[in-house]
């Protein structure tokens, strides 16, 4: 089992659980933001609510960063005034001034609490819910893959065939470098591949030309290892 999770994450599988750890952070967020969109619209009370300020904050150059577009405004309630700031799309915010008055819906228990429009709070916790449930299944099926892989490079240790490869370069990466070699499979195909990233320390003494222990797949010579990846 240890090594066919260090196989599974050396081929990738960390993409997997960084995809996972996304996919249930979006999920829980959309179950609790439909969890407060259910029970803000079964109380909420519509209001007038006037604007007070706008802000606008431009997109950054170089980064992603989105530009920003905000509203504040000022409504009563029977718990009295509240002032919130809610971001809008550039639609609204251009068609909208000081002054302004603008339909708000909030939470008389919880007057902060507020939407735009009814129901606009549980459908962004919906859509959320999805993507979550869609990052999730991505994943699983993601690390089926991987697992696969991972299972038959295992196998190669007992089923593989073995032959002498060629270390054709050493390829040095930032704080990494990896082994680029190549062999001749049993049908007289060449074939190069590349080692799994590996601390520098690992390929010294190595040069090219030098022989090196290669393990394949007999009916898919292109799936093979260097044999010291393999433990």
């Amino acid at each position: 089992m240890g090594l066919f999770i260090r196989l599974f994450f050396r081929m990738g599988g960390w993409s997997v659980a960084i995809m996972g750890l996304i996919g249930a952070g979006v999920l829980a967020y959309g179950l609790f933001t439909a969890a407060q969109g259910r029970a803000l619209a079964a109380a909420e009370i519509g209001a007038e609510a006037t604007v007070v300020r706008k802000h606008f904050k431009a997109r950054s150059p170089g980064t992603n960063t989105q530009a920003t577009y905000q509203l504040v405004v000022t409504y009563s309630t029977d718990k009295g005034m509240y002032s919130e700031t809610v971001r809008v799309p550039p639609a609204l915010y251009n068609t909208t001034e000081k002054g302004d008055t603008i339909q708000v819906y909030y939470d008389p228990t919880a007057p902060e609490r507020f939407e735009m429009t009814r129901g606009q709070t549980l459908q962004a916790g919906q859509s959320a819910r999805l993507y979550g449930v869609l990052l999730l299944l991505a994943t699983a099926a993601l690390g089926f893959y991987f697992g696969r892989r991972a299972n038959r490079a295992k196998a190669l240790l007992r089923h593989g065939a073995r032959v002498e490869g060629t270390v054709l370069e050493i390829e040095q990466h930032r704080k990494s470098a990896s082994l680029r070699f190549g062999f001749t499979a049993a049908d007289g195909q060449r074939i190069e591949r590349t080692s799994f990233m590996a601390k520098s320390e690992k390929f010294a003494g190595m040069a090219p030309m030098q022989n090196i222990p290669v393990l394949y797949d007999k009916a898919q010579p292109e799936f093979a290892f260097w044999a010291a990846d393999l433990r």
